[in-house]
């Protein structure tokens, strides 16, 4: 995987994208991961999070033993992934909007909507709640 990801950049690589359905997920989890998910662009990450790659060009099994290595495991350890609980909210945000109205100019009030209201009320405190609406 880290010579995958350390090759050069090839000049306009397709760009893969894998779709899993959420009844395949553990499926997929249980697998190795496939190295065609791996590429010069997976190299993103440690530029964003500042780890350093040079461990890469280590045999895996002397890793635990860098300590540019044990950096980036507590960077990458310490990152919350929130995508699927965006995801979750979106989608449930969508099943609320089918089922309060499906039509789109309602549906884009009640956003205005609520949009003023958290404005009004940018809190949940019980003093921010008691204000009056204006």
């Amino acid at each position: 995987m880290a010579e995958k990801i350390l090759q050069e950049l090839p000049e306009r690589e397709p760009q893969k994208k894998y779709i899993v359905k959420f009844e395949d997920v553990q499926h997929f989890l249980d697998k190795d991961l496939p190295l065609d998910l791996l590429g010069p662009n997976s190299k993103n990450v440690f530029k964003r999070f500042n780890i350093p790659e040079i461990f890469l060009k280590v045999q895996p099994e002397k890793w635990h033993e860098l300590e540019e290595y044990q950096k980036g495991k507590s960077i990458l350890n310490s990152i919350k992934v929130v995508n699927d609980t965006a995801e979750r909210g979106v989608k449930l945000m969508q099943e609320y909007n089918d089922k309060f109205t499906t039509n789109e100019d309602q549906k884009q009030f009640v956003l205005q909507v609520v949009q003023d209201c958290r404005k009004q009320y940018p809190g949940f405190t019980r003093d921010t709640l008691k204000k009056p609406y204006t």
